[in-house]
């Protein structure tokens, strides 16, 4: 099972996508995974790990789960995801329920959750137990 908070959240969907032979659920919590460019207040802009230096685009958009949609759909393995996030963090739950309708629309398994509350860690810990259970069925 692999799961993350935020950015965490970001590489925990990259990994189970790039590597689904290593994982049987993923739970991603108020994930950034912006589909587009990540806003302007976004950690990713800079925390140093989308470009030499300064936030890249083209990184951004090469590491990102769109990029990787063809491969993962393609290879048949299915990562069940729990995905959730609080209704006050507006980018990101709008990006979580995009990233969801998605994948029910490809027949992957995956929860959503919306919850009361904001990008705050009392807003995943809420959410934390029901994810474990749900990441960690390991149904495959």
């Amino acid at each position: 099972m692999i799961g993350g908070v935020s950015m965490g959240g970001f590489g925990a969907l990259r990994y189970a996508m790039t590597r689904p032979e290593l994982f049987c659920g993923a739970m991603l919590l108020g994930p950034a995974i912006y589909a587009g460019a990540p806003p302007a207040g976004s950690a990713a802009r800079y925390v140093g790990v989308f470009g030499d230096r300064q936030f890249d685009p083209l990184v951004w958009r090469a590491l990102n789960y769109p990029a990787q949609w063809q491969t993962y759909m393609s290879r048949g393995l299915r990562v069940p995801m729990f995905i959730a996030a609080g209704d006050d963090d507006l980018r990101i739950q709008a990006e979580a329920s995009l990233l969801y309708t998605h994948l029910r629309e490809a027949k992957q398994p995956a929860e959503l959750r919306i919850i009361d509350g904001g990008h705050t860690w009392a807003v995943w810990s809420a959410l934390l137990a029901e994810g474990l259970k749900y990441s960690l069925a390991c149904t495959r």
